[in-house]
C-alpha cells in the first residue's frame, strides 16, 4: 500500500533530517555557525516526532484506516509542519558569511520547503485514505515520496556546501 511506502520515507527523513543536521565543520566562520545552529536547532523536536509517527502510522494502520486512529496522526503531521516553521523562520533570520553558506542556506530552505511539501501530502493522504478514497491517497502518497526524496537529496547537498567552504 502507498501509505506504507510513504510513511516509512516520512520517517526515515525526519530523523535524517534531525541526524544529518548535526555535524558542523569545526573551520567555520562565526555567521556561517550560527546559519548551521540555526539549521539544526530543534533536532530533537524532529527526532521525537520521527518517533512518534512511526508508531502512530503503524496504529493507523492495524486499525484499517479508522478516523479516530487518523487524528493523532494528523496532528503529528502539522507538529512536524510548525517545528519546520519555527527552523525556516530561524535560517531566514541568518545571514550567510561565505558563499558556501550562501549555498547551505538557499539549498536548506529548498529542502524544508519540499519536505513541508511532502508533508501536506501525507496529510492529504491520511484524510483519502480514512474516507475510503483509496486512489486519491495513494496518489498523495506517491507525491510525498517524490517530495520526500527531493528535501532528502537537497539536504545532502547542503550540507556538503556547507563542508566544502
Amino acid at each position: 500500500m502507498g501509505s506504507a511506502s510513504g510513511f516509512r520515507f516520512l520517517t526515515a527523513f525526519v530523523l535524517s533530517f534531525a541526524l544529518g543536521t548535526g555535524a558542523a565543520a569545526p573551520t567555520a566562520l562565526a555567521n556561517d555557525e550560527s546559519l548551521r545552529a540555526a539549521g539544526k536547532s530543534r533536532d530533537a523536536q524532529f527526532e521525537r516526532l520521527g518517533k512518534q509517527s512511526r508508531k502512530l502510522f503503524s496504529a493507523w494502520r492495524r486499525s484499517g484506516f479508522s478516523a479516530s486512529r487518523a487524528l493523532p496522526v494528523l496532528r503529528n503531521l502539522k507538529r512536524t509542519r510548525n517545528e519546520l516553521d519555527r527552523v525556516e523562520g530561524a535560517l531566514r533570520a541568518e545571514e550567510p558569511s561565505s558563499e558556501g553558506g550562501a549555498t547551505y542556506k538557499r539549498l536548506i530552505l529548498r529542502s524544508i520547503s519540499s519536505f513541508d511539501g511532502s508533508l501536506r501530502a501525507q496529510l492529504t493522504g491520511v484524510r483519502a485514505r480514512t474516507a475510503k478514497k483509496k486512489r486519491v491517497a495513494a496518489r498523495a502518497f506517491r507525491r510525498a515520496d517524490r517530495l520526500g526524496e527531493a528535501a532528502f537529496r537537497d539536504e545532502k547537498a547542503a550540507i556538503a556546501a556547507y563542508n566544502s567552504r
